[in-house]
C-alpha cells in the first residue's frame, strides 16, 4: 500500500517549482480529508443494502435482514435509553420537592421560598410597620434573585425538556443524527455481530 503523505519544501508550498528533498520540508496530505464523518443516512443506507443485496437461499437472506435489523435496534435503543435517562434526570430536578440525599434545592423549591418571601413583603406592607422602601429594597432582591437565578433555570429546564421531547418522538431520526456527527473510524459497521 502507498501512502499519500509525502514531504513538501516550503518553497513547493508557495507555488514554486519543487527543490529537492531536504530535512527542512513538511508533511502534508495529498487528496482527501483528515476526518471523515459517518454519512447521514448510515441506519437506513445498512437496512436497504442487506434488503438489495442477493443471497443464495431465502434463509441467509432472511438471516442477514435479521441481523442488520436487530444492530440497528439496538444502537437506536442504547441512544433512546439515555434519552429516557436524561428525561428522568430531567423531571427529577423539576419536582416540587428534592429526592433523598439531595443538599440542593429543586427549581420548585427555590420557587416556593422566593413565593413565600413575596407574601411576607406583602403581608408587612399591609401591616405598615416596616419602611416602604425597606420593603421594596427586599422585593427587587427577591425579583432579582428569581430573574437571575430561577428564571435562567426554569427556561432551561424548559428547553431542555423541549428538545428531549423532539429526540424521543422519533428516536430512529435523533440515532441517525447523532452517529452523523461522529467519525467514521469510531463506529463500528452494522450487521458484524
Amino acid at each position: 500500500m502507498t501512502s499519500n503523505i509525502r514531504r513538501v519544501s516550503e518553497a513547493e508550498a508557495m507555488g514554486e517549482a519543487p527543490a529537492a528533498p531536504d530535512d527542512q520540508s513538511r508533511p502534508t496530505v495529498e487528496g482527501g480529508t483528515f476526518m471523515q464523518r459517518v454519512r447521514p443516512d448510515f441506519l437506513a443506507a445498512a437496512q436497504l443494502a442487506v434488503r438489495e443485496a442477493e443471497y443464495p437461499n431465502s434463509a441467509a437472506e432472511r438471516d442477514a435482514v435479521e441481523r442488520v435489523d436487530r444492530d440497528v435496534l439496538d444502537r437506536v435503543s442504547r441512544i433512546d435509553d439515555r434519552l429516557a435517562d436524561q428525561a428522568r434526570v430531567l423531571l427529577e430536578h423539576s419536582k416540587p420537592t428534592a429526592t433523598a440525599g439531595s443538599d440542593k434545592p429543586t427549581v420548585m423549591q427555590e420557587a416556593a421560598v422566593a413565593w413565600n418571601e413575596l407574601l411576607d413583603i406583602e403581608r408587612e406592607l399591609e401591616r405598615g410597620r416596616i419602611d416602604t422602601a425597606a420593603l421594596a429594597d427586599r422585593y427587587a432582591a427577591v425579583r432579582r434573585a428569581v430573574e437571575n437565578r430561577l428564571g435562567a433555570r426554569l427556561i432551561g429546564n424548559a428547553d431542555q425538556a423541549k428538545a428531549l421531547r423532539a429526540q424521543l418522538e422519533d428516536p430512529y431520526a435523533h440515532a441517525q443524527k447523532l452517529l452523523s456527527l461522529l467519525p467514521i473510524a469510531s463506529v463500528r459497521p452494522i450487521g458484524l455481530g
